[in-house]
């Protein structure tokens, strides 16, 4: 598996309230605007982006979605202030 970080800065409430839909079911918020998201393959997290990419098609310039992948390292050396730590996620995750 694999964790990726994901942030948005959009000021449409109607846009940002479908990217944030989306996001939630495949993600956990750690923020307002930023999610953790992992993926079993780096194409699934490739289908995610399209379709964000396709819901921002007219967004302004003055909207972005940004993400950082996790590796180990990152995990390692991540920390967190007034929540718990980034963790690994399980191997195996029962829906």
């Amino acid at each position: 598996m694999k964790t990726w970080v994901l942030a948005y800065d959009i000021s449409d409430d109607r846009l940002r309230r479908q990217v944030e839909k989306r996001v939630l079911r495949i993600g956990l918020r750690v923020q307002e605007s930023v999610f953790e998201v992992c993926t079993r393959t780096p194409a699934d997290f490739d289908q995610i982006i399209r379709e964000l990419t396709r819901l921002l098609k007219d967004a302004g310039p003055e909207t972005q979605i940004r993400w950082y992948g996790l590796n180990d390292d990152g995990y390692a050396r991540s920390g967190a202030i007034g929540s718990s730590p980034p963790s690994r996620p399980p191997a195996v995750r029962v829906l």
